[in-house]
């Protein structure tokens, strides 16, 4: 009797959920496909924020390099031109020649600081640094190990750009001495 019971029992749990077993069994696999797509959504969707992401940073860095350019050019014009009018008339060559060489060695200051292979924390630190003192700049990117040893080539170039700045002469010496320090640092860099 309990024998026919059983078989019984079989017999109509097969009726009731044989059909059913077999519309999981495929359901499984169906959710399976529908997953794994969802999945590869996902991954294509975050390689290109990941991208943009990239992008964003590129561009970040171009528009701080650009602020910090004009924050230091707007500084260094106003004080150049609050300094004209003490001379007027009088030969600046060397001053002159002296703001020219310290704009090329404050741009290789900014390129250094901006570049592409420095994360973008790092670019909006150097970017945040005041310009109107060029100092605090070159001791940040020399912490960080960029400037290839040269920190004290750039805190003499700049320390000779401050003190002729409202200079109203600058000697021969002056003038060499930097240019000689642009060149060595710009020989540095472009390796």
């Amino acid at each position: 009797m309990t024998a026919l019971g059983a078989i019984t029992a079989v017999l109509i749990a097969h009726h009731y959920f044989g059909g059913k077993v077999r519309n999981v069994t495929n359901s499984l696999d169906e959710i399976q496909n529908k997953i794994s797509g969802f999945q590869s959504v996902i991954d294509e969707r975050f390689s290109q924020i990941t991208s943009n992401i990239d992008d964003l940073n590129a561009a970040l860095g171009g528009v701080q390099d650009t602020a910090a350019r004009t924050q230091a050019a707007v500084y260094e014009s106003r004080d150049y031109d609050d300094s004209q009018g003490i001379e007027e008339g009088q030969a600046q060559g060397n001053k002159q020649a002296v703001a020219l060489i310290w704009n090329e060695v404050a741009n290789l200051i900014e390129k250094i600081a901006s570049s592409e292979n420095i994360d973008g924390r790092t670019r909006a630190k150097y970017g945040r640094i005041d310009r109107r003192s060029y100092y605090n700049l070159i001791s940040s990117l020399n912490d960080d190990g960029r400037l290839l040893e040269q920190m004290e080539a750039f805190k003499r170039a700049a320390q000779i750009w401050y003190s002729c700045r409202r200079a109203t002469d600058v000697s021969d010496e002056i003038k060499m001495e930097i240019q000689v320090l642009k060149d060595q640092l710009i020989a540095a860099f472009s390796r």
